[in-house]
């Protein structure tokens, strides 16, 4: 974990005491351990959804996934660092560009004094215009699916279906999206 850096606090919201949390009162050593030797210990061999959330260590945690390349990742990803030595939010990007993975949406996250989001929920689907990515969709088409739509992705779903020729297309191309039709 990395520690705050209280100087940057008051873009989030100067004039609230949200951030008096923060203060550290004792350090600790804890012995962490990967995702991948995580799952591999759990005899898990596939991961669908993977949702990070960790105050900056993001990156680390992703360094830690092996093999293990999910359908649909939710990141939290802080544009300001808001903690001392965290990498820039760039790297982090650049490591899931690597990953092969695609943005498909983003939700702000809390207040802040900037006309642009500072922190956000970044949502990552495999790159389905690459080999890798379309292996990875077609290899769990009704997983990922599922996840499309349970996250709202219709239009781009009936656009990776059809690009893909997944065997529901006719019935995704149905689907109305409440949003934008």
């Amino acid at each position: 974990m990395y520690k705050p850096w209280k100087e940057g606090f008051d873009l989030y919201n100067p004039y609230d005491n949200f951030f008096k949390q923060f203060d550290i009162t004792d350090e600790i050593d804890v012995e962490c351990t990967t995702i991948k030797d995580s799952l591999d210990n759990l005899n898990i061999k596939e991961l669908d959804f993977l949702k990070i959330d960790t105050e900056g260590a993001e990156y680390e945690i992703l360094k830690g996934i092996g093999n293990y390349f999910p359908l649909l990742m939710k990141i939290e990803v802080g544009i300001f660092s808001r903690n001392i030595g965290m990498p820039h939010y760039t790297e982090l990007l650049s490591y899931i560009h690597k990953l092969d993975y695609m943005l498909c949406s983003w939700e702000k996250i809390g207040s802040h004094q900037t006309q642009s989001p500072i922190v956000m929920d970044m949502y990552f689907i495999p790159n389905f215009l690459t080999e890798k990515g379309k292996k990875l969709i077609l290899s769990r088409k009704n997983e990922f699916t599922f996840l499309m739509l349970f996250f709202g992705q219709v239009r781009l779903l009936q656009i990776i279906s059809k690009k893909l020729e997944f065997n529901l297309n006719s019935d995704i191309s149905k689907i109305r999206d409440k949003f934008f039709d």
